[in-house]
């Protein structure tokens, strides 16, 4: 429902859906489509035994089930991927006590709430006042992660940041803040291409973030994470 809100709220295409996710997936393509496929064997395996546990009209209904299943793998991240991130955070004091070598540090971090009916707009809230305390605008961070909680979920951000009465309204701004850039937005295809791990998220893509940085030998970086309930987190980080 409350994608169904943003979608109407901003006048979301239909047709925007298919095209971001199509961008997305292009960018990570092996590991996308491998994964897509691993889905599909698995769910045609399930729908093969039990077909064969009760060959009745039941048969109908599942066949229009896998359908569903592969066309839920396609439209949104991977389901619940098994996947994990590690890493450790430490304080100036313990990096140098125990000769540490970090790869990135911390310069920011919001946590934002609303209505839950517009959930998926917490990485706008988050990210904004991030922005608002650094003097910076969208485009001067140098990439950014919206983890994609579903694809028309981040439509809906980068809408709200072009709407001048939300900003105004809801944000707290002067005018709108305008367009991001897509080519600086979730550059490996995000959780659409990579997966969302749900629990693991936020580290993964706190990581992966510091990791791009890195190899595109940039600075800046803004993490954020739509969570259900109408929460929101965003992290400014910088690669050292």
């Amino acid at each position: 429902m409350a994608l169904g809100n943003l979608a109407s709220r901003f006048l979301v295409a239909v047709v925007a859906v298919p095209i971001l996710l199509l961008a997305l997936y292009q960018r990570n393509p092996v590991y996308t489509w491998a994964l897509i496929f691993a889905a599909s064997l698995v769910a045609m395996a399930e729908l093969f035994a039990m077909t064969l546990a009760d060959k009745t009209d039941r048969a109908v209904s599942l066949g229009l089930g896998a359908l569903t299943v592969a066309a839920f793998y396609w439209m949104h991240p991977l389901a619940l991927p098994q996947h994990g991130a590690w890493l450790v955070l430490a304080s100036e004091e313990a990096v140098k006590r125990h000769g540490l070598e970090p790869i990135g540090r911390i310069l920011d971090s919001e946590w934002a709430g609303l209505d839950p009916a517009q959930m998926g707009l917490g990485p706008v809230h988050a990210a904004t006042p991030i922005l608002k305390r650094h003097g910076l605008k969208l485009d001067s961070v140098d990439y950014w992660e919206i983890n994609e909680a579903f694809a028309a979920q981040v439509l809906g951000c980068l809408a709200a940041w072009k709407d001048e009465k939300y900003c105004k309204e809801q944000l707290g701004l002067d005018t709108a803040l305008g367009d991001l850039d897509q080519e600086k937005l979730n550059v490996d295809g995000g959780a659409v291409a990579l997966g969302h791990p749900v629990g693991a998220s936020g580290a993964r893509i706190v990581l992966h973030m510091l990791k791009l940085l890195k190899r595109k030998n940039a600075k800046r970086g803004m993490a954020s994470i739509c969570i259900g309930g109408g929460l929101g987190g965003a992290m400014l980080v910088e690669a050292l």
